[in-house]
């Protein structure tokens, strides 16, 4: 809903002060209104009017002399005023109203591109739900229905999950969802690519504590007739693997509230009985060059790898426990020219060249986590987590991030393309109940791992192609002795976190 307004407006406002026989009440309402309007183009349906303001005083405006006196409005500009007042009032009734059913597909819109009198007004009154003005939406319909009011959308899914959307989350818990189709991805043929990923819901405006929420889960159905099919059949079946009961006050249990409504109950009670894995690590954004051209190289782009340059991680294709170092960083005079160059972003310094973890922040598939090592340095793009007690916490977190148990939890948090350090932090995770077992996997994962990244071109410790060492020249039978493949590796890990921490 849009409204355009009268030109002369802002005209109207400056010469409100000047009607000496409007009561101040009148005066009032007449100036919030103007006000609110004075954008209703850019703003819409999220205009919200003042519980206070008269109508009925305002109608009568519309029909009588009132607006005309010596030092006010002459008799054409009060015509216009009365014009304008028609035009507004109507809509300003509508949006001061409530209703029992409230549904709309909202705009999408992130907070960076909106207009300054849209941005503005959003921050003022939507400062929950002000990352994007879809969710502004959530907020605004939840207010048009009123209390016990039901309302239908469907939005992004990013409200569910991202840290941005926290205290809209906690609103929304103090209400109901009623039920959820989550589409994620494809969910419209003329949308494609992996960016928009969408969730259709009804949610009540009361909070029903005893109330289970029907949530039906399509996310890895990858076209718009597949999603309708095995939706039409959860709805036809009571025993569709694709449908969730979910009280809803599991979701306080999990961190930030996230709407994880498909983790099993084994998963979401380990958040209260093991700590965050951020207890026992540091680190998470690193640098920001500002200026990649002039500051990064290839390795192979440098005549030699002397001290001015140093390995520097920028993240790199899906790859497990070694590997993606492509990258060196000029660090001439201890990186004096970085540190002060006034693009560069400098962050989490105090664990400049530690060995840690590392993994890709974007990715469109699953997260990898990687060893950094020792020496080097890291990227915005690249995030990284060091121990903060001794390395054999490493291994063993190292081996419990690249089971298919965390990646469980981890999906059940971030459903987006981006992995970042504060939900890997939270996930729950105790070193002490892992056994020295995982050690023995990890090392051996990574010495197999490294092997094969060394065994090609890209790596600068590359030396010689397997597939060449192991022809026997004399004999010509050309035997070659099978390659070690780290992705071969038995993840024995995996039974063992799943059966001794998260049940």
């Amino acid at each position: 809903m849009l409204v355009v307004l009268d030109d002369q407006l802002q005209h109207h406002k400056k010469k409100l002060n000047a009607l000496k026989h409007l009561t101040s009440g009148r005066k009032n309402s007449l100036r919030q209104l103007l006000s609110v309007f004075s954008h209703g183009d850019s703003l819409g349906s999220i205009i919200e009017i003042n519980p206070a303001i008269d109508f009925k005083e305002l109608q009568k405006l519309t029909k009588s002399n009132l607006l005309i006196n010596e030092d006010g409005f002459d008799a054409i500009e009060a015509g216009k005023m009365q014009q304008t007042l028609r035009n507004m009032l109507p809509v300003a009734k509508i949006l001061s109203s409530r209703f029992t059913i409230a549904i709309t597909n909202p705009p999408y819109m992130q907070a960076s591109k909106m207009p300054k009198d849209l941005k503005a007004y959003v921050i003022s009154n939507y400062v929950d739900s002000k990352s994007d003005l879809f969710a502004v939406f959530i907020e605004r319909l939840a207010k048009f229905v009123g209390s016990n009011g039901l309302y239908a959308m469907i939005t992004q899914h990013q409200w569910m999950f991202l840290s941005s959307f926290e205290r809209l989350r906690n609103k929304i818990n103090k209400q109901s969802i009623i039920n959820m189709a989550h589409l994620g991805t494809k969910a419209f043929e003329e949308i494609g690519g992996e960016v928009v990923q969408t969730t259709a819901f009804v949610m009540q405006n009361t909070q029903m504590s005893d109330y289970v929420g029907a949530f039906v889960r399509l996310v890895d159905y990858d076209s718009q007739k597949k999603k309708q099919v095995a939706y039409l059949n959860a709805v036809n079946s009571t025993e569709s693997k694709n449908v969730y009961r979910t009280n809803q006050s599991i979701f306080k249990k999990i961190p930030e509230h996230r709407i994880s409504y498909w983790l099993s109950n084994n998963l979401i009670k380990s958040f209260d009985v093991l700590p965050p894995l951020g207890t026992y690590f540091g680190g998470g954004n690193g640098i920001t060059t500002g200026n990649n051209a002039h500051y990064l190289r290839y390795w192979f782009e440098l005549n030699n790898l002397d001290t001015k340059w140093v390995p520097y991680n920028k993240g790199g294709k899906y790859r497990k426990w070694y590997g993606n170092i492509l990258d060196y960083l000029y660090w001439g005079d201890e990186g004096r020219e970085l540190i002060s160059d006034s693009h560069s972003v400098m962050r989490n310094s105090d664990y400049y060249f530690k060995i840690g973890l590392t993994w890709s922040k974007i990715s469109s598939g699953k997260i990898a986590i990687r060893q950094l090592n020792s020496g080097s340095l890291f990227d915005v793009a690249g995030m990284s987590l060091f121990d903060k007690t001794d390395s054999k916490t490493l291994s063993k977190a190292m081996g419990f991030l690249n089971s298919n148990t965390a990646l469980a939890i981890i999906e059940g948090m971030s459903q987006t393309l981006n992995f970042e350090s504060g939900t890997i932090k939270s996930l729950p995770f105790d070193p002490k109940k892992v056994p020295d077992q995982v050690d023995i996997l990890v090392d051996s994962n990574i010495f197999i791992s490294k092997h094969d990244w060394d065994s090609f071109e890209t790596s600068a410790d590359f030396s010689v192609h397997p597939f060449v060492m192991h022809i026997d020249e004399h004999n010509r039978n050309w035997n070659i002795i099978p390659i070690l493949n780290h992705c071969n590796v038995p993840n024995l890990s995996q039974k063992i976190f799943l059966e001794v921490n998260y049940g």
